[in-house]
Formats: structure tokens, sequence, C-alpha cells
């Protein structure tokens, strides 16, 4: 009788590459969803680096036989940072489990497989692991209570599902909320095509979580009075409006009703590059554009 062996997501005919959910995968998730107390996946909030480099081994007090990852980064508010992981430690195995120098372990039925499954396709939110790590040399046993990290919590939102676009119209200014699905409308390669400095966002949020809870960012401007010698300037993050610090739409919302004078500054991260924006002409353009049909001129919720 023929058995399901696993779900097809993906398939790369040139490379002959296809990505499959597995059985276990499958039942756990029909386990845990079946009394409609769903939590969805588990995390441990690291990331982290191979520990190949003879070099960096060294540096790392780490002896022939042990493998392990470099914790680049705890996440704010993770499972890790509430067990006490650093930056800086090196996990060498969850659960007895050994993670090897390239961060694999070996699965009883799968080989080898990549640490995270050890969370994300092993266990529950709520459950509770071991981490064994090395700190400056020395071997440390943590235990950590996994949680899943919320889309609300997150820099940049893997998804925006029954949710409407956050934004803010002003002057012919166009602003945005970074989230992944408007990285993917740059293209089938947006990983390669879009901004920079969004990439980073998304791969690297610790650098700008202390910032920012949300990435707002020009993403580009109408033709307007207000916007004449700014026709070209698009995908660039705000740093500070009027001197405030820019945390998310709504603040930018609120930094823009704070008049210092006739001129609004609007400074971005990039070189600390500052444009103006003449209030005066911004507030006869913004109710130009209620009259031609634009319904609302932004949306923070």
């Amino acid at each position: 009788m023929a058995k399901l062996s696993g779900i097809l997501v993906s398939y790369d005919s040139k490379d002959q590459i296809c990505d499959v959910i597995s059985t276990d995968v499958i039942s756990r998730f029909i386990k845990a969803s079946s009394n409609g107390g769903y939590k969805g996946f588990p995390s441990l909030g690291i990331s982290g680096s191979r520990t190949e480099d003879m070099s960096f081994r060294q540096w790392l007090k780490l002896t022939e036989d042990q493998g392990g990852v470099y914790v680049d980064n705890v996440r704010k508010n993770s499972a890790a940072e509430a067990a006490g992981v650093k930056k800086g430690d090196v996990l060498l195995s969850i659960d007895g489990y050994s993670i090897d120098r390239r961060g694999y372990y070996q699965h009883a039925t799968y080989g080898s497989l990549f640490w995270g499954n050890l969370i994300r396709g092993e266990k529950f939110a709520g459950d509770v692991v071991t981490l064994s790590v090395l700190r400056e040399g020395k071997p440390l046993e943590l235990k950590a209570t996994l949680t899943r990290e919320e889309e609300s919590s997150r820099l940049v939102p893997n998804y925006t599902f029954g949710k409407a676009p956050n934004f803010l119209l002003k002057g012919g200014f166009v602003f945005q909320e970074l989230t992944r699905p408007l990285l993917e409308s740059f293209g089938e390669n947006w990983k390669s095509r879009a901004p920079l400095p969004f990439l980073d966002a998304l791969e690297n949020p610790h650098k700008f979580e202390d910032q920012m809870d949300r990435v707002i960012f020009l993403s580009g401007s109408i033709p307007t009075p207000a916007t004449v010698g700014y026709e070209n300037l698009r995908n660039l993050i705000v740093k500070k409006i009027n001197g405030k610090e820019i945390k998310d739409m709504k603040s930018l919302i609120d930094a823009f009703e704070t008049k210092t004078g006739d001129l609004h500054s609007i400074e971005f991260i990039e070189d600390n590059f500052t444009i103006y924006l003449d209030d005066t002409l911004a507030t006869t353009v913004d109710a130009q554009l209620l009259k031609r049909g634009i319904h609302r001129l932004s949306r923070a919720e």
C-alpha cells in the first residue's frame, strides 16, 4: 500500500533540486493543531557561523574533536537570550545531538541535517531544550524554553496576511514599510536585485533593532511642486524626520506633524543624506491628491 513520504513544495528542473516537507514535520503539525491550540514553529533566536577555519577554532579554544557553530547574534527577547546565550558562544550540541563544524548533526532517519531542524523540526513552542555551549574555552550547559517569533515582532515581517500595508503620502513622497513580500516584488532574483540595505535588514535585523521596530523607507515620489529635484530618489531608509528618530510608520506620521519651521527635514540612513520638504507646498499637494481620488494619505495599523 502506497504511503505518503512527503509533500513537494518546490522543484528546480535545471539543477534537479527539490524541497520536500517530511512526514515527520507533517505529523507534528497535525498533532499540534488537532486541539486548536497550534502556535506555529518554535524559534531559538540565534544566528551562527561555521567553525571550520583552523585559526578561528584556535581563537575559540575548540579542541580537535569539537564541532559547533559560532553564535553571531542573539535576537532580542528570544528564547536564547532568556536562557543566557551570548554572542561569541559556540553552540556544541542540542539535547545531546552534537553539531559539527559546518552546523550539521546526524539524524537517525535522514542522516546529516542542519542544526535548526533540532528546533523547528523536532520541538514545539514551550518545549525545553538543553544547550551545550563553549564560552571563552569553558563548557556551559543552559536550558532554553522555546518560543515562537511572532510576525508582529519582526523588523521585516515575512507576511502580512489579511492586513493592508502601512504607508504615508506627504507632498508627493511615498513612504512604505519594508516586508518580505515587498522585497519579493523586485522579481525572481530579488535576493540579488533588491537594495542591499533592505537585504541587510532582512538577514541581519540586529543591526537595526536598536534604532527601529520597522524599516520605513522612501519608495519613490509623485512629480509635484514639492518634490522638484527629488524625482529620482527611491528606496532610501528613513532615519529621522524633523530631528525625531523614526521607529515605525506611526512615528513617521507623528514626526511630520511636528512643525519646526517652513521646512521638514528628512534624514536617511544612507550616508546621513538629508533632504528638505516645504510644508506649505506639501500641504497644498496633499489636498489636491485627496481631491483627485486618493482615498487616504496614510495608514499606520
